[in-house]
């Protein structure tokens, strides 16, 4: 080599950055789902007649929540209608929505 020295040392590495870590936070815990009681709540409701449905309304508290029933021939568009007006009142805050067919 024609008087050139060469350094066998690397050049000093750099740290690498690590990603901060934020802290996760954790939904709100909730009582397990009990599935059987869900679905002989869901039977009584689907099996219901009209004077057993207003009856037990009549037992709930006064409320400000609004209902709405929506009926119809197979292939009207009800299921259609009831997404559409959801995602029209869905910043209004919670709602809700039961279908049974």
């Amino acid at each position: 080599m024609s008087g050139v020295e060469r350094s066998s040392r690397l050049p000093t590495e750099r740290p690498v950055e690590q990603p901060t870590e934020r802290p996760v936070e954790q939904p709100p815990a909730r009582p397990p789902l009990d599935r059987r009681a869900l679905g002989l709540a869901l039977t009584r409701i689907a099996n219901v007649t009209a004077v057993d449905a207003v009856a037990a309304l009549e037992d709930l508290p006064a409320t400000q929540a609004r209902r709405i029933g929506v009926t119809g021939a197979p292939g009207a568009g009800k299921s259609t209608l009831a997404g559409r007006l959801a995602l029209s009142r869905l910043d209004r805050g919670p709602l809700g929505i039961l279908a049974i067919d």
